[in-house]
Protein backbone atom coordinates (compact mmCIF):
# COMPACT_ATOMS: atom_id res chain seq x y z
CA UNK A 1 0.00 0.00 0.00
CA UNK A 2 1.33 3.43 -0.99
CA UNK A 3 1.86 5.69 2.04
CA UNK A 4 -0.12 8.94 1.97
CA UNK A 5 1.59 12.13 0.86
CA UNK A 6 2.65 14.29 3.78
CA UNK A 7 0.37 17.35 3.92
CA UNK A 8 1.89 20.83 3.50
CA UNK A 9 2.89 22.62 6.69
CA UNK A 10 4.05 26.01 5.35
CA UNK A 11 2.70 28.65 3.00
CA UNK A 12 4.37 31.62 1.34
CA UNK A 13 3.05 34.43 -0.84
CA UNK A 14 4.91 35.11 -4.09
CA UNK A 15 4.43 38.06 -6.44
CA UNK A 16 6.17 40.29 -8.93
CA UNK A 17 9.07 42.44 -7.78
CA UNK A 18 7.77 45.97 -7.19
CA UNK A 19 10.88 47.41 -5.50
CA UNK A 20 13.06 50.24 -6.90
CA UNK A 21 15.49 47.54 -8.09
CA UNK A 22 12.97 45.92 -10.41
CA UNK A 23 14.55 44.40 -13.51
CA UNK A 24 18.15 44.58 -12.29
CA UNK A 25 18.59 40.91 -11.35
CA UNK A 26 16.22 39.05 -13.67
CA UNK A 27 14.42 39.35 -17.00
CA UNK A 28 11.01 37.83 -16.14
CA UNK A 29 9.15 40.25 -13.88
CA UNK A 30 5.46 40.08 -14.86
CA UNK A 31 3.21 38.65 -12.13
CA UNK A 32 1.39 36.48 -14.69
CA UNK A 33 4.64 34.85 -15.80
CA UNK A 34 5.63 34.21 -12.19
CA UNK A 35 2.23 32.63 -11.46
CA UNK A 36 2.41 30.42 -14.57
CA UNK A 37 5.85 29.18 -13.50
CA UNK A 38 4.52 28.26 -10.06
CA UNK A 39 1.58 26.34 -11.53
CA UNK A 40 3.87 24.48 -13.92
CA UNK A 41 5.94 23.33 -10.91
CA UNK A 42 2.89 21.56 -9.48
CA UNK A 43 2.69 19.39 -12.62
CA UNK A 44 5.96 17.68 -11.65
CA UNK A 45 5.88 18.06 -7.87
CA UNK A 46 2.75 16.63 -6.25
CA UNK A 47 3.80 17.83 -2.80
CA UNK A 48 3.35 21.48 -3.83
CA UNK A 49 0.10 23.34 -4.38
CA UNK A 50 -0.55 26.90 -5.55
CA UNK A 51 -3.59 29.12 -4.99
CA UNK A 52 -4.42 32.78 -5.59
CA UNK A 53 -3.88 35.18 -2.73
CA UNK A 54 -7.04 36.34 -1.00
CA UNK A 55 -5.59 39.78 -0.29
CA UNK A 56 -3.82 40.60 -3.57
CA UNK A 57 -4.93 39.35 -7.00
CA UNK A 58 -1.39 39.81 -8.33
CA UNK A 59 0.13 37.39 -5.82
CA UNK A 60 0.03 33.60 -5.44
CA UNK A 61 0.32 31.38 -2.37
CA UNK A 62 2.58 28.31 -2.36
CA UNK A 63 1.82 25.46 0.05
CA UNK A 64 4.85 23.29 0.79
CA UNK A 65 6.27 20.82 3.30
CA UNK A 66 9.10 22.90 4.73
CA UNK A 67 11.57 25.74 4.41
CA UNK A 68 13.97 23.67 2.31
CA UNK A 69 11.38 22.86 -0.32
CA UNK A 70 10.36 26.52 -0.59
CA UNK A 71 13.98 27.66 -0.70
CA UNK A 72 14.90 25.25 -3.50
CA UNK A 73 11.96 26.41 -5.64
CA UNK A 74 12.67 30.12 -5.15
CA UNK A 75 16.38 29.68 -5.91
CA UNK A 76 15.60 27.62 -9.01
CA UNK A 77 13.26 30.33 -10.30
CA UNK A 78 15.85 33.01 -9.57
CA UNK A 79 18.42 31.16 -11.67
CA UNK A 80 15.89 30.88 -14.48
CA UNK A 81 15.65 34.67 -14.61
CA UNK A 82 12.50 35.30 -12.56
CA UNK A 83 12.29 38.31 -10.27
CA UNK A 84 9.80 38.13 -7.43
CA UNK A 85 8.96 39.20 -3.92
CA UNK A 86 8.25 36.58 -1.27
CA UNK A 87 6.63 36.80 2.14
CA UNK A 88 7.97 35.13 5.29
CA UNK A 89 6.80 31.50 5.53
CA UNK A 90 3.67 30.93 7.61
CA UNK A 91 2.39 27.79 9.31
CA UNK A 92 -0.80 26.30 7.86
CA UNK A 93 -3.33 26.06 10.68
CA UNK A 94 -6.79 24.50 10.85
CA UNK A 95 -9.80 24.37 13.16
CA UNK A 96 -10.84 21.18 14.96
CA UNK A 97 -14.42 20.32 13.94
CA UNK A 98 -15.16 18.71 17.31
CA UNK A 99 -13.73 21.30 19.73
CA UNK A 100 -13.50 24.42 17.57
CA UNK A 101 -9.91 24.95 18.73
CA UNK A 102 -7.09 26.11 16.50
CA UNK A 103 -4.68 23.37 15.38
CA UNK A 104 -1.13 23.52 14.05
CA UNK A 105 1.22 20.88 12.56
CA UNK A 106 3.70 18.99 14.75
CA UNK A 107 6.78 17.15 13.52
CA UNK A 108 9.08 14.44 14.84
CA UNK A 109 12.64 15.73 14.74
CA UNK A 110 15.66 13.43 14.89
CA UNK A 111 19.06 15.05 15.46
CA UNK A 112 22.48 13.41 15.42
CA UNK A 113 25.19 15.68 16.82
CA UNK A 114 28.56 15.60 18.55
CA UNK A 115 27.93 14.87 22.23
CA UNK A 116 29.57 18.12 23.35
CA UNK A 117 26.79 20.07 21.59
CA UNK A 118 23.85 17.95 22.79
CA UNK A 119 23.00 20.45 25.54
CA UNK A 120 22.96 23.30 23.03
CA UNK A 121 20.51 21.43 20.79
CA UNK A 122 18.28 20.44 23.69
CA UNK A 123 18.12 23.97 25.04
CA UNK A 124 17.33 25.43 21.62
CA UNK A 125 14.38 23.12 20.94
CA UNK A 126 12.85 22.71 24.40
CA UNK A 127 12.89 26.34 25.56
CA UNK A 128 11.46 29.01 23.26
CA UNK A 129 10.63 26.59 20.42
CA UNK A 130 8.30 24.48 22.62
CA UNK A 131 9.80 21.10 21.69
CA UNK A 132 9.49 17.94 23.82
CA UNK A 133 12.45 15.55 24.18
CA UNK A 134 11.26 11.95 23.71
CA UNK A 135 14.50 10.00 23.51
CA UNK A 136 18.24 10.54 23.91
CA UNK A 137 21.05 8.05 23.39
CA UNK A 138 24.85 8.20 23.08
CA UNK A 139 26.97 6.15 20.69
CA UNK A 140 30.56 4.96 20.95
CA UNK A 141 31.75 7.35 18.23
CA UNK A 142 31.05 10.48 20.28
CA UNK A 143 27.65 11.20 18.78
CA UNK A 144 24.31 11.75 20.51
CA UNK A 145 20.93 11.06 18.94
CA UNK A 146 17.92 12.99 20.21
CA UNK A 147 14.29 12.67 19.15
CA UNK A 148 11.85 15.53 19.73
CA UNK A 149 8.27 16.43 19.00
CA UNK A 150 8.18 20.06 17.91
CA UNK A 151 5.54 22.41 16.46
CA UNK A 152 6.42 23.18 12.84
CA UNK A 153 6.57 26.85 13.82
CA UNK A 154 9.42 25.99 16.17
CA UNK A 155 11.52 24.74 13.27
CA UNK A 156 11.45 28.03 11.33
CA UNK A 157 15.04 29.27 11.21
CA UNK A 158 16.26 26.32 13.28
CA UNK A 159 18.49 24.72 10.63
CA UNK A 160 20.79 27.72 10.16
CA UNK A 161 20.82 28.53 13.86
CA UNK A 162 21.82 25.05 14.96
CA UNK A 163 24.37 24.66 12.15
CA UNK A 164 26.21 27.69 13.52
CA UNK A 165 25.87 26.63 17.17
CA UNK A 166 27.20 23.10 16.53
CA UNK A 167 29.87 24.07 13.97
CA UNK A 168 28.02 22.16 11.29
CA UNK A 169 28.07 18.80 13.10
CA UNK A 170 24.30 18.46 13.57
CA UNK A 171 22.30 16.30 11.13
CA UNK A 172 18.60 17.18 11.34
CA UNK A 173 15.70 15.12 9.97
CA UNK A 174 12.03 15.86 10.55
CA UNK A 175 8.76 14.15 9.65
CA UNK A 176 5.17 15.37 9.91
CA UNK A 177 3.28 13.80 12.83
CA UNK A 178 -0.18 15.31 13.14
CA UNK A 179 -2.11 18.49 13.84
CA UNK A 180 -2.35 19.39 17.53
CA UNK A 181 -3.73 22.24 19.59
CA UNK A 182 -2.05 25.59 18.99
CA UNK A 183 0.54 26.27 21.71
CA UNK A 184 0.65 30.07 21.59
CA UNK A 185 3.67 32.29 21.08
CA UNK A 186 6.92 30.63 20.03
CA UNK A 187 10.29 32.37 20.08
CA UNK A 188 13.03 31.78 17.57
CA UNK A 189 14.87 33.92 15.08
CA UNK A 190 14.67 37.64 15.81
CA UNK A 191 13.36 39.29 12.66
CA UNK A 192 14.13 42.73 11.32
CA UNK A 193 13.34 44.59 8.12
CA UNK A 194 15.44 46.69 5.78
CA UNK A 195 13.34 48.75 3.35
CA UNK A 196 14.94 50.26 0.26
CA UNK A 197 13.18 53.27 -1.24
CA UNK A 198 15.82 54.42 -3.71
CA UNK A 199 18.91 53.33 -5.62
CA UNK A 200 22.38 54.58 -4.80
CA UNK A 201 25.66 53.73 -3.10
CA UNK A 202 26.30 52.80 0.53
CA UNK A 203 29.62 52.23 2.27
CA UNK A 204 30.44 48.97 4.02
CA UNK A 205 30.61 50.63 7.45
CA UNK A 206 27.01 51.81 7.18
CA UNK A 207 25.76 48.42 6.06
CA UNK A 208 27.64 46.62 8.83
CA UNK A 209 25.91 48.75 11.48
CA UNK A 210 22.50 47.68 10.17
CA UNK A 211 23.10 44.22 11.66
CA UNK A 212 23.05 45.65 15.17
CA UNK A 213 19.69 47.39 14.82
Amino acid sequence: ETPPITPPTLSMEVGANTSPFQGKEGTIIASGRVRDRLYSETDNNVTLSVTKSETDAERSVIHARGELQLGILIEQMRREGYEMTVSPPRIITSICEETGKKLEPYEEVTIDVDTEYSGTVMNSLTSSRKGILLEMSDSSDGKTRMIFEVPSRGLLGFQSEIATATRGTAVVNHLFLENREYVGHIGGVEKGKIVSNDTGKANLYALANIKTW
